[in-house]
Parts: structure tokens; sequence; C-alpha cells
């Protein structure tokens, strides 16, 4: 709300033209308002709830703020304009589908918001807007999405600190999916702290000591020469493995004791199971990044 409201003083005009994370943002949320109504016309209240929550904490505000602040800081011209278009849209309608689970706040905010009428207690319920489903924006956008968060991902996993920059590699075979990074490689740079960043249709062969993670339509790699102690990272992956496989081990012996099995409760007997299965896959993605470093 905040950072709306720093950028919106008054309600923007309507725009002839969309940016592409402008038509991703709200395709997004017609489909996410189209389930809420569904859910709420089944009285699931708690799923029309989570649905809400994920697309205003994992769509709205994760990314698409993060997306526009390049058009919104310091620019005018018609991306500037259509991206404070579609934010005010897009929160005007999201406060609306928000307003029966967290009323108060959401008063609060669109009082201070450019709006129409005295109280959202009494404005329309958003209605269907199918002209604003695209298929293709969210094709494009979900794909920088997966591949920005799976860089995260590996430099998380590897401790890399925030303001470090890594070289990335992405491969991405089909020309649209690379066509799609391409033109948000400056987002990825960005977001991820992928410097350099190179998207390739093919690489001959796999890059040594490094991690890789693969999303739909393509595969990141995250070489760690110069990144990190390449050594040191082996050897912690491998007291975590060793840790993990006992853990497996004794585990693994408790369920196979006949006794456990009779004597203990079915829930207990359930939670173990998750247990040894969730110790197993551990084990079995630390021995694919040892793989990975060549160790």
């Amino acid at each position: 709300g905040r950072f709306a409201l720093s950028h919106l003083r008054e309600e923007p005009p309507p725009v002839a033209e969309r940016q592409l994370i402008d038509r991703w943002i709200l395709s997004r949320l017609e489909r996410t308002r189209a389930a809420a109504d569904e859910m709420l016309g089944r009285f699931d209240l708690g799923e029309a709830a989570r649905l809400l929550h994920e697309f205003f904490w994992g769509e709205l505000c994760d990314w698409y703020l993060e997306f526009s602040k390049g058009c919104l800081y310091g620019r005018e011209g018609e991306a500037a304009a259509a991206a404070r278009r579609t934010l005010w849209e897009v929160l005007d309608r999201t406060l609306r589908l928000l307003h029966p689970f967290v009323p108060f706040i959401t008063e609060e905010i669109w009082q201070h918001l450019p709006h129409h009428g005295p109280s959202l207690a009494v404005a329309e319920w958003p209605q269907p807007r199918p002209q604003d489903l695209d298929p293709e924006a969210e094709s494009r956008v979900g794909l920088v999405v997966e591949v920005t968060r799976a860089i995260r991902n590996l430099r998380a996993e590897v401790r890399v600190p925030p303001g470090k920059p890594s070289e990335v590699l992405v491969v991405a075979p089909q020309a649209e999916a690379r066509a799609a990074l391409q033109d948000m490689a400056g987002h990825i740079r960005a977001l991820g702290g992928a410097d350099p960043l190179r998207i390739v249709e093919s690489v001959g062969s796999r890059p040594r000591q490094a991690l890789a993670a693969v999303v739909p339509g393509a595969e990141v790699y995250l070489p760690l020469q110069g990144l990190v102690d390449v050594e040191r990272e082996v050897a912690r992956l491998r007291r975590e493995l060793d840790q993990a496989e006992s853990d497996h081990a004794r585990s693994r012996a408790r369920l196979d004791d006949p006794g456990f099995r009779r004597r203990a409760p079915a829930e207990v007997v359930q939670k173990e199971e998750e247990r040894e299965a969730a110790l197993r896959q551990k084990a079995e993605g630390l021995r694919r990044r040892l793989e990975e470093l060549g160790s």
C-alpha cells in the first residue's frame, strides 16, 4: 500500500497499450478472481482466502512490484503510465476481493487510494474481465519467474551473499523461451543477482563444478568456480550427507522393527514414515549436488 501510494496521487488515466508484465499480472488476477469466486460459491472460505493470499503476496507483491519498479521510479512515458494504471487497477480489485476476510486493513488502504464511493463495504464486487486473460503473457513471465527463483535457490544453497553477483548460464532449447528470457534479462539480472547472465540454445557439455536446476523450458547452471570455496562446499555437503544417511538408517531400522509397528499408534507410524521419506530425499539431493561438483 505504501509503495502504491507513492506513485498514485490521483487515478491514472486509461492507457492504450500495456507492457508484458502489466498483461501478466492482470491475467493472473482474473484467473485468481474466477477461482476465488468459485470457492466462495461453494462456501469454501479457507481455500478462497488461500488463493487470494497466494496471489497478493506471491505474485503481486513478490514479483509485479519488483518488475514494475524500473518503469515507475523517476520515469515518464507510456511504460510508466501503463504501470501506474495497472498498479491502481490491480490493487483496487484485489482489496475488494480481500475485504470480506480483512475488512479493517483493506478499508484503510482503499480510503487512501484514488477511489470511487464512500466505502469498500458497499463497493461493487469485481466482475469478470475475460479480456484480461493473456496465456502468452502468463507463459513468458512465468518462465522468467521460475528461472529467477531457481537462481535465487541455488545461490541460497551455497550461501552467496545477496549483494554478490554470480555468473549464470541458462539453456533454453526453444526459441520462444529464449526470446522471453532475453526480453526480460535485465529483470533476471537484478532480481536474481545474475551477472554475467548467458542465455543459450544448447551447451556442448555440462559446466564443471556447477549447481544445476531444471524448470519447465530451461536448465539453470550456477558455476561455483570463483564464487565459493568448492573444496569447503564439498566438505560441508559430505558432512550433511553423512548425517542424513545416519538419520535415515535409524528411521528405516525403526520402521523395519515389527514391534514398533505393532505397538505404536497409527499416527506415530505415519509420522515416522514421512520422516524416513524426507530423509531419503534429502540424502539423494545431497548426492546429486556432490556429483555436480565432481565429488
